[in-house]
């Protein structure tokens, strides 16, 4: 009869057996500190190959006086893409094109592109934000009744949210009743 595996124990006697730690930074660590160079490059390559992201990194990580541009401009059209896609309408997933600014600063390290970055996110939120305004202008009349309903009613709420509530309603009013 063979001996049995811890496996086989623990469910015999039904306790279970803890999980194996994964390898972490310091077992990777050591593992490429062993490579070669020609098989640390093969390493970088496999990694470029394997996903848009990574190649996106390597690029601005590596990128030379020239190809500082085009890094900084993949990185912009995530952003952009967000507000303003090529195709279909805007998801305003804005978790996406922050990523995209933190991602780019980790790589790049560069303190222009990051300010080139945020100004772009901040522009093409501002004018997304604005043909909303435009398009929401239309649509205001039907919505009126209960926005000021809730500007009324949150308008007691303490902590400066009904402050705020208020001021915003007047604000929305404002610049609706210009148009």
């Amino acid at each position: 009869m063979a001996p049995m595996s811890q496996r086989q124990r623990s469910e015999v006697s039904g306790k279970s057996v803890p999980a194996k730690k994964s390898a972490g930074w310091g077992d990777i660590r050591r593992r490429l500190d062993g490579l070669s160079q020609p098989a640390l490059i093969a390493v970088v390559r496999e990694l470029y190959d394997a996903s848009p992201d990574n190649r996106d990194y390597l690029l601005a990580r590596f990128q030379s006086e020239g190809d500082a541009d085009a890094a900084l401009e993949t990185y912009r059209r995530k952003i952009v893409e967000q507000f303003f896609p090529a195709y279909g309408h805007a998801q305003s997933k804005l978790a996406v094109a922050r990523k995209a600014i933190r991602d780019y600063c980790k790589a790049a390290q560069n303190l222009a592109g990051k300010i080139e970055m945020m100004l772009t996110y901040v522009e093409n939120g501002t004018e997304f934000t604005r043909t909303l305004m435009q398009e929401g202008s239309a649509l205001y009349p039907r919505f009126r009744e209960r926005v000021q309903r809730l500007a009324t009613r949150g308008g007691r709420i303490g902590w400066g949210y009904g402050d705020t509530l208020v001021d915003q309603v007047g604000l929305l009013e404002k610049e609706l009743a210009g148009q």
